[in-house]
């Protein structure tokens, strides 16, 4: 149980033999600024700490994205200040990988032979999740292994020190250290990890599992990836949104092809979302279940005012869960995707005499952010194919059939 002092959380985290270990993390606004281990000594002594049937058989890694969130320092280094003297004391065998650039979780990914099996623990944002699969693909096809059978597995824990943390908060892992308690104590179990794909009009193919926006969220994510919002927690979502609000002009006209299907509208917000939430306490997408192999669609019209558009986004600070979206006035756009087919293609609308703003071609994927308008004017990129985007299904070409713990 977790009681709260001021800015402190004390969790009992696990005992092993006669000795209880607590965690002690004090957060300052939305960020844990530290996390200490305190271990005392119980009169009655538990059982042998048991090993969930998948460590017994994989090979365990920690990957410690040092930079997601807002970084490490002494005070709040999660795995050496938690996971390391837990992990020594219960004598699990690890690896841990500190990333040390850019690259380090795209070179990292090419390096899982597969041939084993793997549990693997993030300790990371989504980002940091979402590059280390999409970086998989690009090695596992030489060998790619055609029966699902036969694929090692490759199971994925994220324990969230990211910004937003959407994936963590969606499959209801809130706060490291409760995250640990729940890994440690073999209250997890594991589910499939349901994927999808975004193809770009240069025929490259993202891998996603959380969001796919333009409009809005697109603007804002790439908004917040410049220097004066970095090393904000949270907070930096709205101090951004106060200036795309103010100076953007919130209009993209989309058409939407699904099978025989066609829709043209003009929106301000325009997203296909897995996850029901963005963050902890951000659920836009009450219907979205992680593991329920579902797209939903979520657009706000471009004809709201901004105080209209700003109710409706913020109102997914007050959903729950299979909480039906308010949409008396008809410009709220919510419903499940069909995927089946050639999937849904999504078309930006220009006009040939004038060229849209550049931010009007923001996109967000999975904290990916491109821009459609560079995308189009690469070499080699057909007319035909300029401004538009297909959402399909994940064709597993993986060796590795890939599982998340929740």
């Amino acid at each position: 149980m977790t009681t709260e002092i001021d800015s402190l959380e004390r969790l009992k985290l696990v005992q092993i033999g006669d000795m209880v270990y607590d965690v002690v993390a004090e957060k300052k606004g939305s960020k844990y600024s530290s996390f200490k281990l305190e271990s005392y000594k119980c009169t009655e002594e538990s059982a042998a700490l048991e090993v969930h049937s998948l460590l017994a058989s994989s090979e365990l890694v920690v990957i410690d994205s040092i930079c997601s969130g807002v970084g490490r320092t002494g005070q709040n280094d999660f795995y050496n200040n938690v996971m390391k003297p837990v992990f020594k004391e219960a004598n699990f065998k690890h690896k841990y990988i500190r990333t040390e650039g850019e690259d380090s979780i795209k070179d990292l990914a090419t390096k899982f032979e597969a041939s084993k099996d793997y549990t693997i623990i993030f300790l990371s944002g989504d980002t940091s999740v979402s590059e280390f699969i999409n970086n998989l693909t690009k090695v596992q096809k030489e060998n790619f292994i055609s029966c699902s059978e036969n694929k090692r597995q490759m199971n994925i824990f994220t324990i969230p020190l990211g910004t937003g943390n959407a994936l963590a908060s969606s499959i209801h892992l809130s706060s490291p250290h409760q995250v640990f308690q729940k890994f440690l104590n073999n209250e997890l179990i594991i589910k499939d990890f349901p994927l999808y794909t975004v193809t770009l009009p240069n025929k490259k193919t993202i891998i996603f599992f959380i969001i796919f926006s333009m409009g809005f969220h697109a603007n804002l994510l790439h908004a917040c990836d410049s220097d004066e919002y970095q090393k904000m927690g949270t907070e930096r979502f709205a101090k951004a949104s106060e200036n795309i609000f103010k100076n953007y002009d919130l209009n993209i006209g989309l058409t939407t092809k699904n099978g025989s299907e066609s829709i043209s509208r003009n929106y301000a917000y325009f997203a296909i979302i897995n996850t029901p939430n963005l963050e902890l306490n951000y659920m836009p997408s009450p219907d979205s279940d992680v593991f329920k192999n579902e797209l939903h669609l979520l657009g706000y019209d471009a004809s709201l005012s901004t105080e209209k558009l700003v109710n409706k986004i913020m109102a997914g600070y007050s959903y729950k869960e299979r909480e039906k979206i308010n949409n008396k006035d008809n410009l709220t756009y919510y419903y499940p995707v069909n995927l089946s087919g050639t999937g849904l293609q999504i078309i930006l609308e220009t006009d040939s005499d004038k060229k849209l703003e550049k931010y009007k071609y923001d996109i967000c994927c999975d904290g990916l952010l491109l821009n459609l308008d560079d995308i189009n004017n690469q070499h080699g990129v057909a007319e035909s194919n300029k401004n538009k985007i297909t959402i399909s299904k994940f064709p597993n070409d993986l060796n590795f059939q890939l599982n998340l713990f929740a």
